[in-house]
């Protein structure tokens, strides 16, 4: 029986990777992609292989091979055994002398299906890979060697106990209304309308999830909110039938599309200190979770002064150490102060186990924490350098003490002032955009900025936030200009970049102004997002003379109304029923309940947002359940850890590239 004291995630990523990889490294030279090399990061990174016996880690790619006394190879990828990862594969095998190849993938056999076949139906389990097999020995050159192709879901990264991200699916967001069918009813998400990249993204991450309940030996109640999670629900739902009879405990699962709120991710409001730090710090490469801690002051000589985080560190530090979770859950879930204090508290702990006394005296700043780390560094000698709390503590630090972190507070100001004129009209709104556009240079505002702004805006208000055409057009012609100069100054945001790439002679003047009106469209759908709903419009309540206008956030909204003491129904979330017997029982009443299940109705509930969260709104999620005294286990998961520039090029970079082709095509 499922231990419901123990959160229900905790050490099962730790429990796959120990049973299902290691054991099958001994011996191997060990290849993976980028998302499984960031799941093995944080759960133990690269020294688990060799602690396991693997002779070498390198990179999954086309030019990498094995040597001659490399006989056996482990290869962990994230993507289906078809297309370019077989063509990789190929490769590498076909330029080494394996006589031993192990091939595992997180995506599963539908996906695989879908993938190589273009159907998702057909055998399941081992079959789905045989062919791949087939191939692998034909590249080894004899069929009597080994070769084995199997999936094992290793997508799942746990930040704390009741977090946990799934950066595999990183690139994966909900559509928006124009990708919707309309002929009937309402706006209705069908799976065959999607781009086929994304319908094997999709049946990945819904076998993922479904494999993971599978091992814990869970039933999943599925609701959802918003269209692609009523997709996803559905299709969980149904493959739930295989792993119902063995379930030893239920869970209910709340699929929440991430467009119905995009002001959680996007406003400079960061109540957890984990959202600073992944804002200010720059992101490992390759990585969508983790942030690169400058170790040049902790490993150079006393003569080096710089240590300003730095893309160009030789080898970074991190935030993901095993032997320091404590100091996570602290960035994630507590205020800013009582986090500063905590961290300070364990890194003199630390010390002291180091036979270190540290300097406490003084006010508690970044300053004196960087002070107090380069203490121990000095007096604890090279050990300290392999202690995870000293890179995470000093990582703060340097977030705190860089000039991005100050920029946050006064891209907050500016969010709240422009927030309330908002609210008291779209024209004024539109005229403080246009002022922001052309004061840029005073400001010390980039135009991902204010396109964050922006977009905000959008989600906040819908299309009311602009006022009239006059203003609209305004706006427009100014985001042209500003897209010019920012291209001259190597400026433009990443997802605006192709529209200089593809132009050596400078930007193409119909190009430019053909994505800033796909933006706009692309925003005015954003507006329309939550129009479909029975509940929840509203994310801003609005103000009066007495107080001003206040967001209120979809996560803190819906927790309110699942665990509402009356509630005997929940008619804005869709419940996705697992089988016939359910529907009679909650459609019929045949049997004893005639009632539909609620999420609250199991002990443990899992929040799932598609298209990226904050640790901001985990904190919140957290904040809520110790408020109400709730003894239900909360657990936030979502495809990635969500940063305002990343979400603008999730929601903007799709729609960009359609444009772009048909460009090119005229």
């Amino acid at each position: 029986m499922q231990n419901l004291n123990k959160p229900l995630l905790d050490d099962l990523a730790k429990e796959l990777w120990t049973e299902e990889v290691l054991p099958r490294a001994k011996d191997a030279v060990v290849f993976l992609d980028n998302a499984m090399a960031e799941a093995l990061h944080w759960h133990g990174g690269a020294p688990k292989l060799f602690e396991a016996g693997a002779l070498a880690v390198r990179e999954f790619c086309f030019f990498e091979r094995g040597s001659a006394s490399e006989p056996k190879a482990l290869f962990l990828v994230s993507s289906p055994v078809a297309e370019r990862t077989l063509s990789t594969l190929s490769s590498v095998v076909r330029a080494s002398v394996f006589t031993s190849c192990c091939v595992i993938t997180s995506c599963p056999p539908a996906a695989q299906r879908l993938a190589r076949y273009g159907s998702a139906e057909g055998p399941g389990g081992p079959q789905a890979f045989l062919n791949a097999e087939e191939q692998l020995l034909d590249w080894m050159g004899n069929p009597t060697l080994t070769a084995e192709v199997m999936y094992v879901p290793l997508s799942v990264v746990n930040i704390t106990s009741k977090f946990f991200v799934m950066p595999q699916f990183c690139h994966v967001f909900p559509p928006l209304q124009e990708h919707f069918n309309t002929n009937q009813g309402p706006p209705l998400l069908e799976f065959g309308a999607l781009p086929r990249e994304m319908q094997i993204d999709l049946k990945s991450l819904i076998g993922n999830l479904n494999s993971l309940f599978e091992v814990l030996r869970v039933r999943e109640e599925t609701f959802s909110l918003g269209p692609l999670s009523r997709l996803m629900g559905e299709e969980l739902a149904r493959l739930s039938k295989g792993h119902r009879k063995g379930a030893e405990s239920r869970v209910s699962l709340v699929l929440v599309d991430r467009t119905l709120d995009m002001a959680g991710p996007l406003t400079s409001s960061c109540e957890s200190l984990l959202d600073r730090l992944a804002r200010v710090l720059p992101t490992w490469p390759g990585h969508n979770l983790d942030v690169c801690v400058d170790m040049r002051r902790l490993c150079s000589s006393p003569s080096v002064e710089e240590d300003v985080p730095s893309e160009a560190a030789v080898y970074p530090g991190c935030l993901a150490h095993e032997d320091s979770r404590l100091a996570i859950h602290h960035l994630v879930s507590t205020k800013h102060k009582e986090c500063l204090m905590e961290l300070n508290r364990l890194l003199v702990d630390v010390a002291l186990k180091q036979g270190v006394r540290l300097d406490v005296s003084g006010r508690l700043t970044p300053e004196l924490l960087k002070k107090r780390v380069l203490q121990l560094r000095r007096d604890g000698g090279d050990a300290a350098l392999w202690l995870g709390l000293v890179q995470q503590v000093l990582g703060v630090a340097q977030a705190m003490l860089s000039p991005s972190y100050a920029r946050l507070e006064e891209l907050l100001s500016t969010e709240k002032v422009l927030v309330q004129n908002a609210a008291v009209s779209g024209n004024a709104a539109c005229r403080s955009l246009v002022q922001l556009l052309r004061s840029r240079k005073t400001t010390g505002l980039r135009l991902e900025d204010i396109l964050v702004l922006l977009t905000l805006l959008y989600s906040l208000l819908g299309d009311k936030t602009l006022g009239g055409a006059t203003e609209r057009r305004t706006l427009k012609a100014e985001i042209v200009a500003a897209i010019y100069q920012a291209a001259s100054e190597n400026e433009l945001p990443a997802f605006l970049q192709n529209l200089a790439s593809n132009n050596e002679k400078g930007l193409d003047e119909n190009e430019v102004i053909q994505a800033v009106d796909q933006m706009l469209n692309t925003l005015r759908s954003l507006g329309l997002a939550k129009e479909q709903l029975k509940k929840y419009r509203a994310i801003l309540e609005d103000g009066d003379p007495m107080q001003p206008a206040m967001y209120k956030p979809l996560l803190k909204q819906l927790l309110q109304d699942i665990f509402d003491p009356d509630a005997k129904e929940l008619p804005h979330l869709d419940h996705h029923s697992g089988g016939l017997g359910d529907m009679l029982k909650t459609g019929f009443g045949f049997f004893k309940s005639t009632t539909k299940p609620l999420p609250k109705d199991n002990p443990t509930l899992i929040l799932f947002i598609i298209g990226g969260v904050t640790a901001s709104e985990v904190k919140l999620v957290a904040d809520f359940v110790s408020s109400r005294k709730l003894s239900k286990q909360v657990i936030v998961g979502s495809t990635s850890l969500a940063r305002p520039s990343e979400q603008l090029g999730l929601l903007f970079k799709r729609d960009l590239a359609h444009t772009s082709d048909l460009l090119e095509r005229l």
